[in-house]
């Protein structure tokens, strides 16, 4: 009786969610990639201590990024100011998730990230094709929840919860900006985001 009470327990607990510590996971690798043109499935990669995490987002649209410096806002002279929030709710991101050693495919994630925002002037320029480049630093903070299922139409069971917990981060962040000409107007578009986390 003792042995099977002692199998049940162990069976138990590695099938418990995992949850991170008190503490903040640091995030200190990967890259999020957020495409404002083309298709709109970007990439997304977090990697910290504790868990690594990779997988595509949908619905790009429905963020801020898809909105942000477009006509007629972004014309040379003037200032654009990078997007601050992202919610994977909104955008349903799905991939794999690695923690403890083991991986986990097809999970879902939900929550949402923080950035510092940048301001970028960009240059009165003649060039009417191309792309242009900003560079800047970011500091991110969020909460990221990755479910076994699904969340978005009910939220997650608890059964089904494989990790749940603030992170943090900082880097790199590149932006690209396409020329675009609609005479008389000559403008920007948003082309892509790249946030490069390091250590």
């Amino acid at each position: 009786m003792k042995k099977v009470i002692t199998i049940f327990a162990f069976v138990l607990l590695i099938s418990m969610p995992v949850f991170p510590q008190a503490q903040a996971a640091n995030i200190t690798s990967g890259t999020m990639f957020i495409s404002v043109s083309g298709n709109n499935s970007s990439r997304l990669e977090l990697n910290s201590n504790g868990f690594s995490s990779s997988g595509n987002i949908l619905h790009i649209q429905k963020t801020t990024w898809y909105s942000n410096c477009n006509f007629p806002d972004c014309q040379p002279g003037t200032n654009f100011t990078t997007p601050s929030a992202f919610t994977f709710s909104d955008m349903q991101e799905r991939g794999n998730f690695t923690i403890n050693g083991t991986t986990h495919e097809n999970v879902w994630y939900e929550g949402g990230l923080d950035f510092t925002d940048e301001t970028f002037l960009i240059p009165r320029i003649a060039r009417r094709k191309g792309l242009i480049f900003f560079q800047g630093k970011f500091q991110m903070n969020g909460t990221i929840r990755v479910c076994q299922i699904n969340p978005f139409a009910s939220g997650c069971p608890a059964d089904k919860i494989i990790y749940e917990g603030n992170i943090a981060g900082h880097g790199k962040l590149i932006v690209r900006l396409r020329s675009k000409l609609s005479p008389p107007y000559h403008w920007f578009r948003a082309e892509n985001y790249e946030y490069q986390f390091e250590p």
